[in-house]
């Protein structure tokens, strides 16, 4: 099980992931166990940022085919968000079809450069793989996975109280998105849990192209992020 958040930022995007794994159980709905993975949240190249809730095998297949298409240079050429979200969704499908897969319990959440700016796109499994390119304008925050349920009226939440105005920086997005996992981490019944991993599409410098950076541990325990109370 799986929640995700991600932020389209005015200078870049957030995403975050929580980092629990439930193993499947022998014919029937419940988990057996719950492990825990880093590999819900990949960086393809320098500058593709992948988030995938569901079914890992098709998160691993996913993440395989977009490094075998960035390696190959099919992204170079691509200079507008929309064009980059029907690569990713071309790319994805024609994987998932050596398989049969038609809808399938998959969901990608991707950042990438194109037009020189970082971009977001969400990419679901039940409605076709078809990319939906977040804006700045209303669309800019998305969550998914099985605390969706919690975690979208708290970013709705956050948006009144904080970002009511304009969508934030990557500062306020790292806040905003570490603040709704820890949220649905210690909400949650079973399935999602600690610790959460957040990446960061960004310029490292202005004037510079956009790259992508895993945050660390120490970087998330900065006072501006902690968002757990003080004992």
């Amino acid at each position: 099980m799986t929640s995700l958040v991600a932020i389209k930022c005015v200078d870049g995007v957030v995403i975050g992931a929580d980092s629990a794994v439930t193993f499947g159980s022998a014919g029937g709905n419940v988990g057996t166990i719950e492990h825990h993975t880093s590999k819900k949240l990949k960086i393809v190249g320098s500058s593709i940022v992948i988030a995938g809730a569901g079914e890992l095998g098709l998160m691993q297949r996913f993440v395989a085919a977009v490094e075998k298409a960035e390696k190959a240079g099919k992204f170079a050429q691509i200079d507008d968000a929309i064009s980059f979200g029907k690569a990713l969704s071309s790319i994805g499908l024609r994987d998932f079809d050596e398989t049969h897969l038609q809808k399938f319990n998959f969901t990608a959440l991707v950042a990438f450069v194109a037009g020189g700016e970082a971009n977001l796109c969400e990419l679901d499994g039940l409605t076709g793989f078809q990319p939906e390119i977040k804006e700045l304008v209303d669309l800019w925050h998305v969550s998914t996975g099985v605390g969706q349920a919690i975690t979208d009226p708290f970013l709705a939440l956050l948006r009144e109280a904080f970002w009511f105005e304009a969508a934030p920086n990557v500062q306020g997005g790292i806040f905003t998105a570490l603040w709704a996992l820890t949220h649905v981490c210690k909400l949650n019944t079973g399935g999602i849990g600690f610790p959460i991993n957040l990446a960061v599409l960004e310029r490292p410098r202005p004037g510079h192209r956009p790259a992508a950076r895993i945050l660390s541990a120490q970087e998330l325990d900065e006072p501006g992020y902690v968002v757990e109370p003080a004992m």
